[in-house]
């Protein structure tokens, strides 16, 4: 049994908040992106297809494809990726936007230039040995393992419903196809990301009460810390004193 029994006083908080150490799930991250990104495609596929299709009439259509001149080609090629790489632009900032919104509200505003600094336990063979077979280790490639099976179990039951749907696009103009296949490709975004955000919220449950363990405190380091704070302000009472003997 751990002799952790102790809450953590404000100040162990703070001192693991200035290291970096504070709950917080990768997962949540991956999650709010996934979202963002997905609603963001579901709002911009209209102009994204408008402007693919534009360039690909541009290229296709244009006098130099005609007239095979090679230089003229090469510059239509390029102006048409540039365009596709901007029209990436509003998914890209999407997804970091909701990346950093989730992460921002997990933890708060951080800086933390401990983790800067060189330590050697992040490059110790034996370090890392520890930590892979560690109970809690194990637990979290249990804990993904699970997961897994939930994004799978997920995936199968979208298939499913979309089996009869799927079966009637051999009759289909191709624009009827592809307009069918981005909108299944975008359900299951969504219902991808909003089952992610579930586990994911679970999985900063455990983070958190995890975290919360660390910072337990034993009888012993709760002592020294009282000990710490009490003898500065003993030394400040201290030196008060002779001033007061003297006013007196």
């Amino acid at each position: 049994m751990s002799d952790k029994v102790h809450l953590p006083t404000p100040k162990r908080r703070q001192q693991a908040r200035a290291q970096g150490r504070v709950a917080k799930s990768k997962e949540l991250v991956s999650a709010g992106g996934l979202l963002a990104l997905t609603l963001m495609l579901w709002f911009v596929a209209p102009e994204i297809a408008d402007r693919a299709s534009a360039s690909i009439r541009q290229v296709t259509q244009s006098p130099a494809m005609i007239r095979a001149d090679g230089e003229a080609i090469y510059q239509l090629l390029i102006a048409a990726a540039f365009s596709g790489l901007m029209m990436l632009v509003p998914l890209a900032l999407a997804m970091m936007l909701g990346s950093v919104c989730l992460s921002v509200l997990q933890t708060g505003p951080m800086f933390t230039p401990a983790k800067l600094q060189p330590s050697w336990q992040r490059v110790s063979p034996l370090a890392g040995l520890r930590l892979m077979f560690s109970a809690r280790r194990l637990f979290a490639v249990a804990l993904a393992g699970f997961k897994l099976l939930v994004m799978l179990a997920v995936a199968g039951l979208m298939i499913q419903g979309k089996l009869q749907q799927l079966a009637m696009l051999g009759g289909l103009p191709l624009v009827e196809i592809a307009a069918t296949i981005f909108q299944l490709v975008l359900e299951c975004g969504v219902w991808f990301g909003l089952t992610l955000l579930m586990l994911a919220a679970a999985d900063y449950g455990i983070a958190w009460w995890q975290h919360q363990q660390d910072l337990m405190m034993s009888e012993q380091e709760l002592r020294e810390e009282l000990r710490n704070e009490e003898g500065p302000r003993g030394q400040q009472v201290a030196r008060s004193q002779p001033v007061q003997a003297l006013a007196e």
